[in-house]
């Protein structure tokens, strides 16, 4: 079957919220979209939102710092890695734990996008390794946490 030709979605330039391609109004601040609020915002479309110089300048120094950010914890991560093989190679295995699931994940999330043809940014990416290495720790505490029970139950039982 046919399909409908697809409008642009609306952006605020006032707020920056998306809006359907039929909205009258802001769902954010309630701005028109013919411009009859006090300020001189209105809803424009995705493409030329996309083209305020502005706009891309905030949006390409956030993708910057970011970047920033995605390369000091890789080299971070490399430093610890290289303490722990020198001093304690055991300790290897609990960080290969906590990083090597953030950055599988960070990994498969960018090739996503690839294949997609989506375009890569630095940000989503920060966020997929961080929360991803944030449920390496807990999977780690968890690990310790039940290893203590298990300790402290076996003892239990050799008391009896």
């Amino acid at each position: 079957m046919n399909e409908p030709p697809r409008m642009p979605a609306l952006l605020c330039t006032r707020c920056g919220a998306a809006n359907p391609p039929y909205a009258t109004q802001c769902w954010l601040c309630s701005t028109s979209d013919r411009g009859q609020s006090s300020t001189t915002a209105q809803l424009v479309p995705l493409t030329d939102f996309a083209k305020d110089p502005a706009k891309s300048r905030s949006q390409s120094r956030t993708q910057q710092i970011c970047a920033g950010l995605l390369v000091a914890s890789l080299v971070l991560t490399l430093l610890i890695a290289i303490g722990f093989a020198v001093q304690d190679r055991g300790m290897l295995i609990p960080l290969l734990i906590v990083v090597g699931p953030a950055y599988l994940a960070t990994g498969l999330r960018a090739l996503h996008d690839f294949s997609t043809d989506r375009q890569l940014k630095a940000s989503s990416l920060l966020l997929t390794f961080m929360f991803s290495g944030l449920f390496g720790v807990l999977a780690l505490a968890l690990f310790v946490i039940a290893s203590c029970v298990a300790f402290f139950v076996w003892c239990l039982t050799l008391l009896k």
